[in-house]
């Protein structure tokens, strides 16, 4: 156990974490950084983290001795983050995101959420460009109308089986150019914006047909 703390503070001190949380050296920068670390570890609740103390260093290497009390070690030091959440986040982009860089999000298991209007996510962090993806279920019809009209930000995802039906009926796309080998651009002349990237496969062809 103490190899898995001390292991995982001093890599985040070497990727200079706690100076990206706050500039200078305070206690509940210290604390973050046992949360960060006990939430690899332990993947529990703060009260949880907290209650470990008799059965881990991490605390200790942090500087907390004795239990943890969990309102001034923990619920105190997110209200702190909280008050620094556009400094820490402007710290990564500058330290992280440079001109033609990809940041890709796996959502599978988790979620993230973000309160920004029109262009603000794209000014905020100095983007040139912001490409969104996401799968049928995340980029709704609901959710392009939000998005029409802003500057510098697309969208990947997938069509739902209604879109690619209207597709055929308005004739843009023929079935015979689904192939199985290579992707066929299409571009939609009602909307040049649009594109449409057209395969085939045979796997997901079977089990929709069992599905039928």
């Amino acid at each position: 156990e103490y190899g898995a703390s001390q292991a995982l503070l001093s890599l985040a001190r070497q990727l200079g974490l706690h100076r990206i949380l706050y500039s200078r050296a305070e206690s509940w920068v210290e604390c973050a950084l046992a949360m960060i670390v006990g939430r690899i570890i332990y993947q529990g609740s703060k009260l949880g983290l907290c209650n470990q103390w008799a059965n881990t260093s991490l605390w200790e290497l942090c500087g907390v001795q004795g239990r943890p009390d969990v309102e001034q070690h923990c619920y105190e030091v997110l209200d702190r983050l909280l008050e620094r959440q556009g400094a820490i986040q402007k710290k990564l982009a500058s330290k992280h995101l440079a001109h033609g860089c990809l940041v890709f999000y796996d959502i599978t298991s988790t979620y993230l959420e973000g309160e920004y209007e029109g262009s603000e996510l794209r000014e905020f962090y100095g983007l040139a460009k912001i490409v969104f993806a996401g799968d049928r279920g995340l980029v709704t019809a609901a959710r392009l109308k939000e998005m029409e009209g802003i500057e510098g930000l697309n969208t990947i995802s997938a069509l739902t089986h209604r879109e690619i039906v209207a597709l055929l009926e308005r004739k843009l796309v023929e079935p015979e150019l689904f192939d199985e080998r290579q992707v066929v651009e299409v571009i939609d002349p009602d909307d040049p914006r649009q594109r449409y990237c057209l395969c085939r496969n045979p796997l997901t062809a079977e089990r929709e047909s069992k599905t039928r």
